[in-house]
């Protein structure tokens, strides 16, 4: 059933995305360019219909029926960077033996260009502007699997998660978040999730929520913050031929944990499978499993037109062996002649999408709903700059790094950051730092500003890229 056009009459129904924005997504420098919402400073007001209030509440009424129904039917809205058809593929090779992170020689062993690449952080990690960077001029997008604390993340602090997500409002590529705690590899609870959700909202509109739920689908039920706060739900499945003690569940059917998660949340969300592998060797007992890696390999992505319609992304893990207590199985494509010819077939599909789509995202909150968090604001063009004394082009020496505040405008402190991690907040004229280059790696690096006022609001921001020199 089709839905009523939003322009015939907006209805105040709670659900996020239920009146879709387009956003226009620039392809210029991911550090220098500006995401452009239509309507990036207020939100619009809603239609309204015309007539008497009992009118106005009977159209309220069928639309709404008509909503549900349309729901209760599997048309719900499309979520933010969610293809109408097929299903994205991409990688986690961060840990690939072959290709070292790198999606350029990722895509020449696999013979295919994919969507999305995937990385894991830490609580307290910087934003990975330089895999952003190389992402963002390849047209492909981010997952980043952000690992945090078990409950409240307290430290680094507010400050930390804020300018996190402000380097990633400026990357200028669509961006799959998917938070989780360290100790049950699921989201964090409600309140976490969204304090998170508000600030990303705010500085990060091109970020797309991905909820993993716990294990247990009674327990995935109890914990789940609501359709509002939550764009896509995703898992993390691994295949072994025998599971290892910290990985019970490695043993399963891919698809019976697919499925029950498909149950719960297909119908209202899209689902992505947003890390996969299958070890084609076993820590456990010692044999080589490559047959069995492909066979179950094959069947899940196999099963996704037909089966899981609604499943819109899958990331290979090509992580490589490592030794130690426990030992990890091998998950990589690119190590193993046999795994590497089968993966290329499977996503070689037309099925499986190489690029996503800018699909359909909601304008950020207007600053008035500020939310849970810190207030954030909209930052303003209003011309400051970031100034190095010397500068010389090249740094090789210790280098003043300074706010180039525009005259007239009342600062109260500067955050500045280096390559994504929080660097100083300068609390008095002249808001500067001084940066030694020599613990850096030689080549490219970002150093970014924040002007706050004294309510912490932002008033503007810059961006500049030095290269360090040996």
């Amino acid at each position: 059933m089709k839905r009523p056009d939003p322009g015939e009459a907006v209805l105040r129904t709670g659900l996020r995305h239920a009146h879709p924005h387009p956003t226009v997504w620039h392809s210029r420098s991911w550090w220098g360019g500006r995401l452009v919402h239509p309507e990036r400073s207020r939100r619009a007001r809603p239609a309204t219909i015309p007539g008497n209030r009992d009118v106005r509440l009977a159209a309220l009424t069928a639309l709404l029926a008509l909503w549900a129904a349309g729901a209760a039917l599997g048309d719900a809205p499309p979520a933010k960077f969610e293809p109408p058809k097929g299903c994205y593929v991409g990688a986690c090779i961060e840990d690939d033996p072959v290709a070292v992170g790198d999606p350029e020689a990722w895509e020449g062993l696999t013979g295919h260009p994919h969507a999305i690449y995937g990385v894991r952080v830490q609580w307290g990690g910087p934003f990975p502007f330089q895999l952003a960077r190389r992402l963002c001029e390849r047209g492909a997008a981010l997952q980043v699997v952000w690992v945090v604390p078990d409950g409240v993340p307290s430290a680094p602090g507010a400050r930390y998660l804020r300018g996190w997500a402000e380097a990633a409002g400026r990357a200028e590529l669509p961006i799959f978040l998917c938070l989780i705690c360290s100790a049950t590899e699921a989201a964090p609870p409600a309140p976490v999730w969204r304090q998170v959700r508000a600030v990303m909202d705010r500085a990060a509109p091109n970020v797309a929520m991905v909820w993993w739920p716990p294990a247990d689908p009674a327990a995935a039920e109890q914990q789940y913050p609501g359709d509002a706060e939550v764009d896509w739900v995703g898992v993390s499945m691994r295949t072994m031929h025998e599971a290892a003690a910290d990985q019970p569940t490695a043993a399963r059917d891919p698809r019976e944990v697919l499925r029950w998660v498909c149950d719960l949340y297909a119908a209202r969300k899209p689902v992505a499978i947003s890390e996969y592998a299958a070890a084609h060797t076993c820590p456990v007992c010692g044999v080589d499993q490559t047959e069995f890696a492909l066979a179950w390999a094959k069947q899940l992505y196999d099963a996704l037109p037909d089966s899981f319609p609604r499943v819109k992304m899958i990331n290979w893990v090509s992580a490589g062996p490592e030794t130690g207590a426990p030992a990890r199985p091998d998950y990589a494509v690119t190590d193993c002649p046999a795994v590497l010819n089968a993966y290329r077939a499977l996503v070689g599909r037309p099925y499986f999408l190489d690029t996503v789509v800018a699909g359909e995202a909601p304008p950020p909150e207007p600053e008035e709903a500020q939310g849970e968090g810190e207030p954030l604001g909209h930052p303003g063009d209003l011309g400051t700059t970031i100034v190095l004394d010397p500068d010389g082009g090249v740094l090789t020496g210790p280098v003043v790094v300074r706010a180039g505040v525009p005259a007239g405008l009342v600062v109260d402190h500067v955050a500045f950051s280096l390559d994504g991690r929080p660097r100083l907040v300068a609390t008095a004229p002249p808001f500067e730092f001084a940066l030694d280059p020599a613990p850096l790696e030689p080549g490219e690096h970002l150093i970014e500003l924040t002007l706050y006022d004294a309510t912490d609001t932002v008033l503007d921001q810059a961006a500049r890229t030095v290269v360090v020199g040996r």
